[in-house]
């Protein structure tokens, strides 16, 4: 599988595989992945984090890379489906390195000052979950994570664009 894409910021995308080497074009708003099978799918519109597969915004990186990250847009990670980035998302916030942060510690890092309005961020999740900012993360059951990843989800302003096909499937 492979991606390319345009992004709104003009960044050139990078594919996380070796022996596969496509660039973005730096004009519009789409992500082109091209899948083993030869088919296509274009993504069109929506939010970066939609096109990209990336429900939290994840910025590409180590652990993106090994939970099935195909490529990144310059900063942020894209993998091949929803199910791959949001499952990226759960572990991220289940994952034993986060696991003794308070969730107003982990969505500091999230989310952070120079990116987000961080101390907004963190009350919307809070309010949004139920869940106290001074709660860890390892704290915290499934289900408790998966509706943190939610809140995430919906903070982050996933809003869902255009799918188009091509090729075999």
């Amino acid at each position: 599988m492979t991606i390319s894409g345009e992004w709104s910021d003009g960044g050139d995308a990078q594919i996380g595989q070796a022996n596969q080497s496509p660039r973005a074009h730096g004009r519009g708003r789409q992500v082109v992945i091209q899948n083993p099978d030869g088919s296509t799918e274009i993504r069109t519109g929506g939010t970066i984090s939609w096109r990209n597969n990336d429900p939290g915004n994840m910025h590409s990186g180590s652990f993106t890379a090994g939970a099935g990250q195909i490529g990144t847009n310059g900063v942020l990670a894209v993998f091949p489906d929803y199910a791959t980035g949001y499952n990226a998302l759960t572990s991220r916030l289940g994952s034993p390195e986060w696991s003794d942060k308070t969730l107003g510690q982990a969505l500091h890092d999230w989310a952070p000052p120079n990116e987000n309005d961080t101390a907004r961020y963190i009350a919307a999740i809070s309010a949004r979950t139920g869940l106290s900012q001074n709660r860890t993360l390892g704290s915290m059951n499934a289900a408790q994570i998966d509706s943190v990843a939610q809140a995430i989800q919906h903070q982050e302003g996933w809003k869902a664009g255009t799918v188009s096909r091509s090729g075999a499937s």
